[in-house]
Formats: structure tokens, sequence, C-alpha cells
């Protein structure tokens, strides 16, 4: 885990908050260097911009001159959203809404996406999906659940379970009680309540999206790599312990540069001594190398 390995000094960010055509909002927050290059950052599952990787992320990047965006999925800021919905594993909507406006507030001229695990779902079906900005220049991945439905299994059971999925779990049934008290026709407290296992969750969050029991398995990035037409480094420790089996596919895209270390865990890869990662010392790696 690595946030209990390094402490990173918090980073001023510039908070702005998006309003959204169906009356929602995104937080947004910049570390701004007037530069031509963009990198916006998603973060993870219950992730905000406070992070441990993606602070460590938007520090080297930052450093070196890049301008950074991280934005928070509805929810995942300071507020909650305003709307019934919470946060999917697919906001392909909302993440370009941020690429469209973000690419209007400077003068950028190349934007990189940068995601992990949650967030490196969502990019992964962005960039399958036909909505593509046209500044968009490539994007870098890490610790991505190919096939969802093994993950939440992880996250049920042994040691997952213990590291990641109660913390996980605890955080986002607080998240859920609020929005049942905000819109109590639609979330029902007790069923929330009553949960155990992240599993149980979704299925409470399908049901309130209006969803089939389906859904996340249909999202999941596995069934959409053949359609990624933008270059994309996917990298996945081979001992990420949320991980299954599909996670490590040989997707036959050349698009898709795919890097499985035997080491790394989720989101990872610390260097001893050092408050940045492999991460983006291979993301800096592959940016350059793509124009």
């Amino acid at each position: 885990m690595p946030y209990l390995q390094y402490k990173i000094h918090e980073i001023p960010y510039e908070r702005e908050r998006l309003e959204l055509q169906d009356g929602d909002f995104l937080d947004l927050d910049w570390i701004k260097n007037e530069n031509d290059q963009l990198i916006i950052i998603s973060h993870g599952f219950e992730g905000n911009s406070r992070d441990h990787g993606v602070e460590r992320f938007a520090k080297y990047f930052s450093q070196r001159n890049s301008d950074i965006l991280m934005w928070h999925l509805r929810s995942c800021g300071k507020d909650l959203n305003r709307l019934p919905n919470i946060y999917s594993f697919n906001d392909l909507l909302d993440l370009h809404a941020v690429i469209a406006h973000a690419s209007k507030a400077g003068k950028h001229q190349s934007i990189c996406l940068m995601g992990f695990s949650m967030g490196a779902i969502t990019i992964l079906n962005y960039l399958s999906s036909g909505l593509i900005h046209p500044k968009i220049k490539g994007a870098a991945v890490v610790s991505v659940p190919m096939l969802l439905s093994e993950t939440f299994k992880k996250l049920d059971s042994g040691i997952s379970a213990l590291i990641y999925g109660r913390r996980f779990h605890a955080k986002l049934i607080r998240k859920l009680i609020r929005k049942a008290v905000q819109f109590p026709d639609i979330w029902d407290e007790c069923t929330i309540r009553a949960s155990d296992s992240i599993y149980s969750l979704t299925e409470i969050i399908s049901a309130a999206h209006g969803r089939k029991k389906s859904y996340f398995d249909e999202i999941s990035p596995l069934h959409h790599l053949p359609q990624v037409s933008t270059p994309v480094l996917v990298i996945n420790a081979k001992n990420d312990p949320l991980l299954g089996s599909s996670s490590y596919p040989d997707s036959g895209n050349s698009h898709i540069r795919s890097c499985y270390p035997s080491t790394g865990g989720h989101t990872g890869f610390s260097l001893r001594g050092k408050d940045h990662s492999w991460i983006e010392l291979k993301s800096e790696d592959f940016f350059n190398s793509i124009g």
C-alpha cells in the first residue's frame, strides 16, 4: 500500500467547479504552469485528488512543467452531487465534458490522459467509444480491472478484503446513506445498511440507476479493447491483489502497449527513497515516444 510508505506534501491545487448540462457538477483540481501540454488524471474507486498515487503523479509532471487537471467523479469531491445518480465506472460523457472544458480553458495544444484503477476503466472505455476529443494524444493507465466481476470477488474475500475491500465498503456505505437522505424514494437506507459486500453494493447502485445486473461486466474494458484507436500504455502488476487473470490480456491491438511487471501491487510501483514511482518514469517515456 504505497500511501503507507511515503507521504507527499499537500499539493496546492486550484479548485474549479464545472457545471454540467444536466444540472450536476464536477470538481476540478488544477496545477497551472501555462504550458501547452496538459495531463488529465482520473482517480480510482472512492478516490480524490489527495490519493497518494494521484498526488505523486501530479507532483512529478508538474515539476516538469506540465499543466495538470485532476477531476473528481460525481460525489467524490468535497460535496455530494446534486442528482440522484452517483458515479459509475463508465462516466464517458463526464470525462468528455472535462476534456472539452479543459481544451478551451487554456492554450493546450495536446492532452494526455492518466487513469488509476477505476479511472483507468473510464479512460479505456472512452478511447473505445468514438467520443475522442481531437487534442487527445494518448493515455497511460495503471492497475486496470479488465473484468470487473473478478475484481469484485477479490474485494470481498481474503487479504484483498482486509486491506482494500472493507475500507472501500465502509466509505461507499457512508456515501450512499447520504444519498438516501437526499433521495429517499430512489436510495433505500435500510437496504444500503444491510449490504455486506462490495458486490451487493454494486447491485444496489445498478438498481438505483435503472441498470441491469450485468451492467458492470458489460462495461468491463476487456470487451472494448479492439476498438481503441489511440496510443495507450497499460501497466498491470502480476502481483496486484485486486486483479484477476483476465486483466493481463494480449489485446492484439497495435495501439495498446501492455506492460505486466511481476511486482508493483495495486497502483504501487514505489522506488525506495524516492517520492516518485516507476509509474511516472514509464509514463514519461511513453508520452515522449508518441510525440
